[in-house]
């Protein structure tokens, strides 16, 4: 396979998350691990314990450098070029909120407790579609961070739509845009924060507001669908 896609994703990336902590970034193909991940259907999928299951593909392919929540899986063959960076986007979010749960727990539990549990690999990763809610893993939390990669991306006038990054007609949300101007100035603000530390400053007061305000019309949006299949 010709790599030049992954060195592509890969690059582009740490160029949006230059500060980001030394860990190790993995993007691998999903052909490459077919035996043991399973999109159904998605573009991407990332995990806590994915590094371990995918450990064996890695140092298979030379990538291994060690454990890292950085961590996704793209379905290349079946992604048009133009969206493979969105998507990327999208698991890079993902990523940044694994690592920051990742290090509640570890101060919770120890790092020694938690690396034993996540160097567990999945025996076989089906990715499963079904959610709580469809905003589940995908709500204004999640958005926020999608936010701040389109506008650093498209200051450095890479293409990334907002769309495919942050696909909120899926989850029952109003259009990402709108979040974004609730979001104002903050991605130009915190420009050069890690997208970890991006996820532990508090949202400022629109965004809080306008997304508490979309959560609560999408759940009753959800109750009322729900009702009338019952």
């Amino acid at each position: 396979m010709n790599l030049d896609w992954r060195e592509v994703v890969t690059e582009w990336l740490k160029t949006l998350d230059p500060n980001r902590a030394d860990k190790p970034l993995y993007v691998l193909d999903s052909a490459e691990v077919a035996d043991v991940v399973d999109l159904n259907g998605c573009y991407g999928v990332t995990g806590l314990s994915l590094c371990a299951t995918c450990r064996p593909t890695l140092e298979r392919l030379g990538l291994w450098r060690g454990y890292s929540q950085f961590i996704m899986i793209l379905d290349v063959p079946r992604t048009a070029p133009e969206s493979l960076l969105s998507f990327a986007a999208h698991e890079y979010v993902h990523c940044c909120q694994h690592a920051e749960l990742v290090t509640r727990f570890n101060n919770l539990m120890g790092e020694t407790t938690v690396a034993a549990t996540l160097n567990q690999p999945y025996e076989h990763l089906i990715v499963n579609w079904e959610r709580p809610r469809p905003w589940h893993d995908h709500g204004p939390d999640f958005g926020r961070l999608a936010i701040h990669l389109y506008h650093r991306a498209r200051r450095l006038d890479l293409w990334v739509s907002l769309h495919d990054a942050w696909a909120t007609n899926l989850y029952g949300l109003p259009d990402a845009k709108t979040f974004a101007d609730a979001l104002g100035d903050e991605p130009a603000r915190l420009l050069y924060l890690p997208m970890v530390e991006v996820s532990q400053t508090p949202w400022p007061p629109e965004y809080k507001q306008f997304s508490e305000s979309a959560l609560r019309e999408a759940e009753e949006t959800f109750q009322h669908e729900r009702n009338l299949v019952r």
